[in-house]
């Protein structure tokens, strides 16, 4: 069973730029490009497609949230403390003893 997914990412664009040789608007070739990489992946390794209609704020931070829950939940399922950085709290004493050696 794999391990890693993939998470293809769209915002649904309001322009109307059609190219006239497919008759078909710049973000529909976006739309259909992005689902093209999800089929691809598909049969190799599990796919995730998200689509907003807008890149605001408002998005971004539920995309924010979605993310760290997601990481949250992987890790409970893999027996990972989430919480514990061991790495983050080496990098401050590292920084902190170079800082106050400075003089």
């Amino acid at each position: 069973m794999p391990i890693i997914f993939s998470t293809t990412f769209f915002v649904n664009s309001k322009n109307n730029i059609t190219l006239d040789k497919y008759n078909k608007t710049l973000n529909d070739i976006n739309e259909i490009a992005m689902e093209s990489v999800a089929l691809a992946h598909s049969p190799h390794t599990p796919t995730s497609i998200i689509k907003i209609d807008e890149l605001n704020e408002f998005n971004i931070g539920h995309l924010i949230f979605f993310f760290e829950v997601s990481a949250m939940l992987g890790g409970y399922l893999l027996d990972i403390n989430y919480y514990d950085q061991p790495g983050v709290n080496a990098y401050k004493d590292i920084m902190n003893s170079k800082i106050n050696s400075v003089n």
